[in-house]
């Protein structure tokens, strides 16, 4: 099962805020002209999309993004047997493989003892240092985990996984699927809605002028509501 662990980017410069800030502004404008071809069943494929400054690697996976958006809301769609409407994207945030997200783990001990290199704009790296937390080197402990990789990535913060296996001899054990969402901020395959009111703390966040006191205020909201829901 995967569990997943939030990452702060507390340490990050504003220069690589804003390159990050950058990469995920493109990379959601992609998600948000691939959706509405996606929805009406249009044959398309990533490069119609033609920003160049985003990397085709980049392209493909906000392309494959939008598609699991598309397929998350006809699933439901299907559940309910109501009709949906046209899924939006509001919160600019890229779930990035190893092709575009590459994760270094070291021994404690450092200022820093986590590194992730992300893929900007122009095909062009960033290295973002961090923390690894108590709650990552826990789940790590467990035998045999091992941390997944890629990240999910936003301006201010990471969300990593662990993938954990299951306890032997446990009959009762079942697996839980779990789906990172934009207006739930996590769903689980037996029903299970955690983080209800994701989708209006980061319109909040969208809501605010860069650089001002209150989008770094509404930002540590984000982040407090993203913490407690993963945590419970």
């Amino acid at each position: 099962m995967k569990r997943a662990v939030l990452i702060s980017g507390q340490a990050w410069t504003v220069a690589k805020r804003k390159r990050l800030f950058d990469m995920l502004r493109r990379y959601g404008d992609a998600i948000r002209f691939y959706i509405p071809f996606l929805w009406n069943n249009d044959p398309i494929t990533y490069q119609i999309f033609r920003d160049t400054r985003l990397s085709a690697r980049l392209k493909s996976a906000a392309f494959q993004q939008a598609r699991h958006i598309i397929a998350s809301t006809r699933a439901s769609e299907s559940a309910t047997g109501k009709a949906a409407s046209q899924p939006e994207f509001p919160t600019n945030t890229a779930i990035l493989d190893a092709k575009n997200c590459r994760l270094r783990l070291e021994a404690r001990g450092g200022l820093f003892d986590l590194f992730i290199d992300v893929k900007v704009l122009h095909n062009d790296w960033i290295t973002l240092p961090c923390k690894a937390t108590a709650v990552l080197r826990k789940r790590l402990s467990v035998p045999g985990a091992t941390l997944t990789a890629g990240a999910q990535v936003y301006s201010g913060h990471l969300v990593l996984w662990v993938d954990i296996p299951e306890p032997k001899n446990s009959p009762g054990n079942r697996e839980i699927g779990v789906d990172v969402g934009v207006n739930k901020l996590i769903a689980t395959s037996d029903g299970a809605k955690l983080g209800a009111d994701f989708k209006a703390v980061s319109a909040a966040v969208m809501r605010k002028r860069p650089g001002s006191k209150s989008k770094l205020a509404s930002r540590r909201r984000r982040d407090q509501f993203i913490r407690r829901t993963i945590n419970q």
